[in-house]
C-alpha cells in the first residue's frame, strides 16, 4: 500500500490530531492546508486508510475517521517536502485579479458530496409511454395472449 505524500501526511495529522471527524469535514480542513483538488484529497485518504495512518470509526461503511496513534511521520523527510513546497509556491503562477473566486453551486449533488442526510425516495410520479399512448406494456398484453390462448385450448379442446 503507498501512503499518501509527506505533505499530505502532515496535513492529514494537523487536521485529526485526536479528533474523529467526517470525511467532508476532514477533507475541507486538508484542503485548508493548500490542497486546490480535491480529488487528491479524496485519493490520499483513500491511501492513508489503505496504509494504516487513518482508521475508520464505526462500521465498515462508515465516513468517520481518526488518526491511528501509532502513525509517526519522519521528520527529516517532512522538512524537506516543506521546504520544496516553500520554493515552489513562490515561482507558482498568481491568479488573475485579487479577489478570491466566487462560490459556484457543487454540479454533482450525491451521497458522497450533499452534506444532507439521506432519506428514503418516494419516487417521482410519472407517466410511462405506453400510458401515454394508450397501449399495454410487453409484459401485460403477453399474459392477456398466454390467458385468450389457454382459454380456448380449454374451449375447443385441442381442435385444429
Amino acid at each position: 500500500m503507498t501512503a499518501p505524500s509527506i505533505r499530505l501526511q502532515a496535513a492529514f495529522a494537523a487536521v485529526l490530531g485526536t479528533r474523529t471527524l467526517e470525511s467532508r469535514e476532514l477533507i475541507d480542513g486538508v484542503m485548508d492546508h493548500g490542497f486546490e483538488y480535491r480529488g487528491y484529497v479524496q485519493h490520499g485518504l483513500t491511501n492513508a486508510l489503505n496504509c494504516g495512518m487513518v482508521e475508520r470509526v464505526g462500521g465498515r461503511f462508515s465516513r468517520r475517521y481518526r488518526l491511528n496513534q501509532d502513525w509517526q511521520i519522519d521528520p527529516k523527510r517532512l522538512d524537506a517536502a516543506l521546504a520544496q513546497y516553500a520554493k515552489n509556491t513562490g515561482n507558482a503562477p498568481k491568479r488573475c485579479g485579487a479577489e478570491p473566486r466566487a462560490a459556484v453551486p457543487p454540479l454533482n449533488i450525491g451521497p458522497a458530496i450533499n452534506p444532507a442526510p439521506l432519506v428514503p425516495s418516494v419516487g417521482t410520479a410519472c407517466m410511462s409511454q405506453e400510458e401515454r399512448e394508450g397501449e399495454l406494456p410487453p409484459y401485460l398484453g403477453g399474459r392477456i395472449v398466454d390467458s385468450l390462448h389457454s382459454h380456448f385450448d380449454r374451449i375447443l379442446g385441442g381442435v385444429e
